[in-house]
């Protein structure tokens, strides 16, 4: 289990890798969480640190960027029908 400063730090981190949507950080720290949890678990000399580094690198040479086009997507697509929702009424 995570502590609120590690989870406070994988927010952090979101940040420092341009993911700027709050419900897109959400989703991703809660995906960065459990994998570094289970890593975690399968090695317990494991800093959370390098575990995070390990997770970071399994997303490929483009990082987060295709998750989080596809974060954002969705959540322009949801709000942008909560807003013509929202003008009807």
């Amino acid at each position: 289990m995570l502590t609120k400063e590690q989870v406070d730090c994988l927010f952090i981190y979101c940040e420092k890798h341009f993911v700027k949507y709050y419900e897109v950080q959400i989703e991703l720290v809660d995906h960065l969480a459990n994998a570094i949890e289970t890593k975690m678990d399968a090695n317990h000399k494991l800093s959370f640190e390098k575990a995070l580094d390990e997770v970071h690198e399994s997303f490929g040479v483009r990082g987060f960027a295709p998750l989080v086009s596809e974060k954002q997507i969705a959540a322009e697509k949801q709000s942008g029908k909560l807003f013509w929702k929202l003008f009807k009424d």
